[in-house]
């Protein structure tokens, strides 16, 4: 899978629009095999999502057009729910980044996903206090964008309540850092 998504970001004509199909079906099985092994399965699951965001999702992806691939929506839909990454610093910055710019290209629709993102980018922004680089500068400041988007929506800041509702302290802190501004929280 992590050669997949290589070979898709640095020379995506190498790949043939005929193996689309078959190609995409395979990721996706091992990708559901790879979350059912849990945390042993953790490194292939994500490389797993990259190569298939970088086939079918992301800005350019070679695939993405193409009926083959199946349920695009679907897809989209478990990429959100899997981010962050957390297995290969490398590999989590490049599909963060491809996040903020498929909700910066309207592919995401924030308003319909508010919880997870404040969910994805607060543990993304948590785990910068532990060392890890998840986030490019740009990625982060994407994220911090969308985030002040996102809590300022709403009627007497429902969304941020109910969104920060569910976090972990640690999560709710970082974001508040980020963010510069006092957070409505629960």
């Amino acid at each position: 899978a992590y050669g997949i998504a290589q070979v898709c970001r640095r020379v995506p004509a190498a790949l043939d629009g005929t193996a689309a199909g078959p190609l995409v079906a395979r990721l996706r099985a091992v990708l559901c095999a790879s979350r059912a092994a849990g945390e042993e399965g953790r490194a292939l699951y994500e490389n797993c999502l990259s190569a298939l965001g970088a086939l079918v999702l992301f800005e350019g992806a070679p695939f993405g057009h193409l009926p083959e691939v199946g349920d695009r929506p679907a897809l989209l839909e478990t990429f959100v729910r899997s981010l962050p990454l957390h297995e290969d610093e490398a590999e989590a910055q490049v599909c963060h980044d491809a996040f903020c710019a498929m909700v910066d290209a309207g592919a995401i629709d924030p308003s319909a996903c508010a919880d997870e993102i404040v969910r994805l980018i607060g543990d993304a922004l948590a785990s910068e206090t532990d060392g890890e680089e998840l986030l490019t500068p740009a990625g982060r400041a994407g994220c911090v964008r969308m985030l002040r988007a996102v809590l300022a929506g709403g009627a007497d800041g429902v969304v941020a309540r109910r969104a920060l509702g569910g976090l972990p302290p640690a999560h709710r802190e970082a974001i508040h850092v980020a963010v510069g501004a006092p957070l409505v929280t629960p």
